[in-house]
């Protein structure tokens, strides 16, 4: 028996992974609570009071993530005539836009970056 469109619709894929999800979240939460006898045969005897961090925070600053380069090889694989800007819309992130196929019209020529 098929299912109609309006009962499928009503539990979509998203829903199910959101489901099974939260479903092992639980199991792993209900396995951290519960203490088998060698865990606290395992604990020091001094007394010493554990202690815990309220906030961790790291920075990094001047790290470059990933660098990407445009050669001459890149430029030649290029049909003759075509506007070298053209070449960078390869690059991950980099979008290049322009009124005409190889990019000549430069009124109309348009770059934008991601990231």
């Amino acid at each position: 028996m098929m299912l109609s469109t309006a009962r499928a619709s009503r539990f979509p894929l998203q829903r199910l992974v959101l489901l099974i999800g939260l479903h092992a979240l639980s199991l792993a939460s209900y396995a951290q609570d519960t203490a088998t006898p060698t865990d606290s045969a395992q604990e020091p005897a001094t007394g010493a009071a554990d202690t815990t961090l309220g906030t961790v925070s790291v920075i990094g600053q001047g790290e470059t993530r990933q660098v990407q380069r445009v050669d001459e090889k890149d430029i030649k694989a290029y049909s003759a005539g075509t506007n070298p800007m053209k070449v960078l819309q390869r690059l991950a992130g980099v979008s290049f836009q322009a009124g005409d196929p190889l990019g000549r019209e430069e009124s109309s020529q348009r770059i934008s970056l991601r990231g």
